[in-house]
C-alpha cells in the first residue's frame, strides 16, 4: 500500500486529456481517472464559464474516476473543463478538455 501524500497536490494528475467518451484509443477510456489524491480532496467540476457541473464524493482512495457526466448524470458537451482540487487549505486547478 502506498502512502497517500499529506498536503502535496503538486502531484495530482488527470488522464487522458482530452478525454474522447467514444470508446477505443487512448482517448476513448471509459473514464477520466484522477490520481495522486490526499484523503481529505475534494473535487469540482466547473464549465468554462465558472458554473459548478460536477462535484465528486471522493471516497479516501488515492485516485477516483469520473464517467463526464453532471450532477444529473448527463453526458458534458465537448469543451474545457476545470477540476479544482482542494485538501487541508490549498487548491489547484487543472483544465480537463472533453471531446464528443
Amino acid at each position: 500500500i502506498t502512502d497517500l501524500p499529506k498536503e502535496n497536490l503538486d502531484r495530482v494528475k488527470i488522464y487522458p486529456n482530452p478525454w474522447k467518451a467514444a470508446g477505443g484509443g487512448l482517448y476513448g477510456a471509459r473514464g477520466i481517472t484522477i490520481e495522486n489524491l490526499t484523503k481529505e480532496a475534494k473535487i469540482n467540476i466547473y464549465d468554462i464559464t465558472g458554473n459548478l457541473v460536477k462535484s465528486i464524493s471522493h471516497n479516501g482512495n488515492s485516485f477516483e474516476k469520473w464517467d463526464g457526466t453532471d450532477e444529473g448524470q448527463k453526458a458534458l458537451g465537448s469543451g474545457v473543463y476545470f477540476v479544482v482540487i482542494e485538501a487541508n487549505g490549498k487548491k489547484i486547478k487543472k483544465r480537463l478538455a472533453i471531446i464528443r
